[in-house]
């Protein structure tokens, strides 16, 4: 005989209730199966876990062990950066003991410096023209960054802020003649900090035939509004510098706008309103025909009962409800449609399923159907079935009763809660006043 291999040593126990639990995962397995796909999957992760939780731990020992000694070097912040305290321990007589220096940030040398202002004033002339081609003739905006490369800080300023602000706004829209400029940024390198400075040459905004007109316009505007400041609602002129003007009217709903929107959607609304009121009505009448289906079921089965054919049964219904109920009950109506076309000539069998299917409610197309059978194959029990159907439908009823009993005492809960806290606020309050 071979050897039997043993596995079990191998793997982790696992409890019973954590088995029972995995037994819902995994349907169609044995328990035994469970067990061991439990025992196997737990093993191999907890494998995996201890493996990684030595790499962690000779990874602290290096760390412990290289940190073992004295720091000599303190880091000390980037230049521009806030100052930082250091802890030190310093030996006494008594020990160690702690003290607090304050490490300020990094100051750049002047060599450095030197090179960061070679690339910060090579970065400042490629990014100052803007939308502009050359420094000589200046009409669009320029551009003016807050900071250079290397996260260095810019002030910017003008020798002519009313030409050239102090975010590189040009304004030479009434300058007349070229205007030399000075540009100045000072870069600031830590606590450091150089002088950029560009003469650029600001010409006068050149401006379209089209916008030369429009100014001249506007300008006789300006004196048409000065010098009619005593009139109340003085007219504007009809034509200015050879062109027309008119005053626009104020934007908005109007009722102008609002005749033409109503226009568009009137009959819109009409349609809509007019089959929402025809689904309504259509409700109604399937309403009332759904309480009265036990009562026709009732009287069609006695009459069948007593040996009148289900045609002449039919019409004295038709009769019976245009005496009690009137003819605009709405099934004197569908009964009265179904004996015109019995007298027209249609069939019993399509007379009686289109009548189910004008009413739209189940019972009466169950109803309808259960007849047309009657005249197709003939039935013995008849009555019996629409007895049955009867007795269903009531017991339909009864139970929608009942549903709605329990909603309507859901719904009284909420009032009678607010009753019951303002019976006791009437009653508590002023108990409470008493003491």
């Amino acid at each position: 005989m071979g050897k039997r291999k043993k596995t079990g040593n191998r793997r982790i126990s696992v409890p019973e209730q954590k088995i029972r639990m995995a037994m819902g995962v995994y349907p169609g397995r044995t328990r035994r199966e469970v067990k061991e796909l439990l025992e196997t999957e737990v093993t191999r992760y907890l494998l995996l876990a201890l493996l990684v939780s030595l790499v962690l731990l000779l990874g602290s020992a290096v760390f412990f062990v290289t940190k073992a000694g004295e720091e000599t070097r303190i880091k000390r912040p980037d230049a521009g950066s806030s100052s930082v305290v250091q802890k030190v321990q310093i030996e006494t007589e008594n020990g160690w003991k702690e003290i607090n220096i304050p490490i300020e940030a990094r100051e750049y040398t002047s060599e450095e410096i030197d090179a960061f202002y070679a690339e910060s004033k090579e970065y400042l002339d490629r990014m100052l023209l803007g939308e502009n081609t050359t420094f000589e003739e200046i009409q669009q905006n320029l551009y003016f960054p807050e900071t250079v490369p290397g996260k260095f800080s810019v002030d910017w300023s003008t020798d002519a802020l009313w030409l050239v602000d102090a975010k590189g706004q040009v304004h030479n829209e009434t300058l007349s003649e070229t205007r030399r400029v000075t540009v100045t940024a000072k870069i600031y390198y830590g606590k450091e900090f150089r002088r950029y400075e560009r003469i650029i040459t600001i010409v006068p905004k050149a401006y379209t035939s089209e916008e030369v007109s429009l100014m001249a316009a506007e300008e006789k505007l300006k004196e048409w509004e000065a010098a009619t400041r005593t009139e109340e609602e003085p007219e504007v002129p009809k034509e200015l510098a050879g062109r027309k003007l008119r005053v626009p009217r104020e934007t908005g709903w109007s009722l102008g706008s609002f005749l033409l929107l109503l226009s568009v959607l009137f009959p819109v609304l009409v349609y809509h309103f007019y089959f929402e009121k025809l689904e309504d009505c259509r409700k109604q009448r399937r309403e009332e025909a759904r309480k009265r289906y036990t009562e026709v079921v009732t009287k069609l089965s006695l009459m069948i009962v007593a040996g009148i054919p289900v045609r002449q049964a039919w019409e004295r219904l038709w009769k019976d409800y245009k005496r009690t109920r009137g003819e605009q009950y709405v099934l004197t109506q569908e009964l009265y449609v179904t004996c015109q076309e019995l007298n027209y000539g249609t069939s019993e069998t399509a007379a009686y399923e289109a009548f189910g299917d004008r009413i739209g409610v189940v019972a009466y197309q169950r109803m309808a159907a259960v007849l047309a059978q009657n005249t197709t194959k003939g039935m013995q029990n008849i009555r019996q079935v629409l007895l049955q159907e009867a007795k269903e439908v009531m017991a339909e009823e009864r139970m929608e009763i009942k549903i709605r009993g329990e909603q309507t005492g859901t719904k009284l809960l909420l009032p009678m809660m607010g009753y019951l806290i303002l019976i006791f606020t009437v009653l508590l309050v002023p108990a409470f006043g008493m003491f």
